[in-house]
């Protein structure tokens, strides 16, 4: 692989990388079991892919096609398969991504790269609070991407707060890397216990899994929550194990910054058009230089925004604003269309709301019905606060419903699960 592309005049993808996504498409469509099927479906083309134009006739391949036909992704010729790792199935059944050993070093140059956009220094001591087992690619790829910066690593994993704050005190590291939801509640732990967190080294926060800024790039009402009281530094990152690939924020948090060599990216409208710089696309990927299970314009589903203006940190790479919404998630909800994430951004408005879930399913009338659920120790006051909250903000009214704290905590943290589940969609059950 490649060192960094520093500044110069690439254009949105890094039109210097072209090479890359030709190789890496003629590679998949010569060896991946479904590419070389897909191939013969669309005029039996046997000549080899050599422009953009051509790649853009190509056609796109969806989440149902990789659910659909799992295994028939992964190019086993060879034997070169060396790890299998899962995606979390948040959006319904776990995933399975064979990775060979070409395919481990290039996700610890991508970590290495993005944590790096980020900030993380060698001499620097990283927490890491997610899993490093159950087949989870990210865990393993922070951790591979702080070793190859040559950062100390704490592999704290998923545990209790008093774990956590056990090992913030004793290693002092000075960079946690985490899902935001996971400082909210070691905020109010810490409050609970009477413990001032802005007294620790720890300056800031690599946070995963959920959004911290608003579309216009703004700091939202998750971020806002944890520095009302934790005078941290939260850099955004985005990244799937369907894509290998992270795009991370620098110290200026105007998105996640491309890592050009990495991957290929499009924003592309319902009719499979590019849409313009600034509007929302759903973005359809290209990761390059995979072997193992290699994907060629495969739609993500998620909904964001491409960047393109030169970042004031100096690097001219496109960056990516948070993800809006998810395509298999969109709500009709009473007239009115919504996605999940305007839900959760609301919630994380008030102060009352530690917990929750919200669940998508369809009424005997086969319309759409959202229902939030939160611990019952909220009380009347508390609760129709946040009913207000919501109808002002989404101008239709979900339903709440009060479970105890256990059972709610059972929802959100699944037997098993790897993170936190804040949407269920049961529309499709």
């Amino acid at each position: 692989m490649t060192g960094f592309l520093e500044p110069s005049n690439r254009g949105l993808n890094g039109d210097a990388n072209l090479d890359l996504l030709l190789e890496q498409v003629n590679y998949s469509y010569s060896n991946s079991p479904f590419f070389k099927n897909l191939r013969r479906s669309f005029n039996g083309r046997k000549a080899a892919i050599d422009s953009l134009e051509l790649f853009k006739q190509l056609p796109t391949v969806s989440k149902d096609d990789l659910n659909r036909a799992n295994e028939s992704f992964v190019v086993k010729k060879g034997g070169r398969i060396v790890e299998y790792v899962t995606t979390s199935g948040s959006l319904g059944t776990p995933l399975s991504i064979g990775l060979t050993r070409n395919d481990l070093e290039r996700l610890a140059y991508n970590e290495k790269m993005a944590l790096g956009i980020s900030g993380l220094k060698p001499d620097h001591s990283v927490l890491i609070t997610t899993t490093l087992d159950k087949r989870f690619m990210a865990g393993m790829a922070y951790y591979l991407g702080a070793v190859s910066i040559g950062a100390t690593v704490i592999r704290n994993g998923i545990g209790s707060l008093h774990f956590l704050l056990e090992n913030l005190r004793n290693y002092q590291p000075e960079v946690l890397i985490g899902v935001p939801s996971l400082l909210v509640k070691l905020i109010d732990f810490a409050r609970e216990n009477e413990i001032d967190l802005n007294q620790l080294p720890l300056s800031k926060a690599i946070c995963i899994g959920e959004p911290l800024r608003t579309s216009d790039l703004k700091p939202n009402n998750l971020a806002n929550r944890i520095n009302r009281h934790w005078d941290i530094e939260l850099f955004s990152t985005y990244a799937s194990s369907e894509m290998m690939t992270s795009f991370a924020e620098c110290d200026q948090h105007h998105g996640g910054h491309l890592i050009p060599e990495l991957i290929w990216i499009e924003l592309l409208d319902e009719e499979g058009n590019e849409v313009l710089p600034g509007y929302p696309g759903e973005l359809t990927i290209t990761p390059l230089g995979v072997e193992g299970t290699p994907l060629v314009r495969f739609r993500t589903g998620d909904i964001v925004r491409m960047h393109t203006n030169k970042c004031s940190c100096g690097r001219d790479t496109l960056r990516l604003g948070p993800v809006e919404g998810r395509k298999s998630q969109q709500i009709k909800l009473k007239g009115t269309t919504l996605f999940p994430t305007q839900i959760e951004n609301i919630l994380h408005q008030s102060e009352f709301v530690d917990d929750f879930i919200i669940e998508i399913s369809k009424s005997e009338m086969d319309t759409d019905v959202v229902r939030i659920y939160m611990p019952n120790s909220l009380n009347t006051s508390e609760t129709k606060t946040i009913a207000e909250l919501l109808e002002a903000g989404l101008r239709v009214s979900p339903v709440i419903e009060k479970v105890p704290k256990s059972v709610l905590h059972e929802m959100v943290f699944p037997k098993g699960g790897r993170k936190p589940i804040r949407i269920k969609d049961r529309r499709y059950e």
